[in-house]
């Protein structure tokens, strides 16, 4: 890749940052968050855990402490493979529907997400896909879904995923990011 068309990128990407924003906060409404978890299942959660990979999982280090600051509640985040593989089963669904896992992808199709999202659901923890893709498998694994609205995510020629924001096509990164923080954040 030349640095003229990286350089491009990532511009597109800082010039569309606002827009996006706008976008994926206009999405998130009280009604959306809401339906993603019922008031009724929000006052079982005595912590809540947040997993992804990559800038997915930091996300969720990011806005762990503003979901210990704003609902009061013990977060950790960790990556998938961290809560697939080495997390106690015993800190899983001590309670019905408690703790609650957050899984964050904006695909939807990360297999070492769809691996903790089914640990999770064994253990009787509560599970919430924050995603761009509802239809996608971690948002069928999942007992909820948080739809963030990013532009739409279209596959270009050489198989590289774009966002496709009026009519420009660039590559996903800050701005998927930034829509994953904001979802979280809206959740807290």
């Amino acid at each position: 890749m030349s640095v003229n068309v990286l350089e491009h990128s990532l511009s597109n990407q800082a010039k569309r940052c606002s827009l996006v924003a706008k976008e994926v906060m206009s999405n998130l409404t009280f009604e959306a968050l809401s339906k993603a978890l019922p008031e009724e299942e929000q006052s079982k959660i005595s912590r809540v855990i947040i997993t992804g990979c990559g800038d997915s999982w930091l996300a969720g280090v990011a806005m762990a402490p503003v979901f210990e600051s704003v609902a009061g509640v013990r977060t950790d985040a960790m990556p998938c493979i961290e809560f697939s593989r080495h997390l106690n089963s015993r800190e899983l669904g001590a309670e019905p529907g408690d703790p609650l896992v957050i899984g964050v992808s904006i695909s939807g199709s990360v297999t070492r997400l769809a691996e903790a999202l089914e640990r999770a659901n064994h253990y009787g923890a509560n599970t919430l896909q924050v995603t761009n893709t509802a239809d996608s498998r971690c948002g069928k694994l999942a007992k909820h879904v948080l739809v963030m609205g990013l532009p739409k995510v279209v596959v270009d020629q050489s198989g590289t995923n774009r966002l496709n924001y009026g009519g420009e096509i660039y590559s996903p990164g800050a701005n998927s990011y930034m829509g994953s923080m904001l979802s979280l954040c809206s959740l807290a």
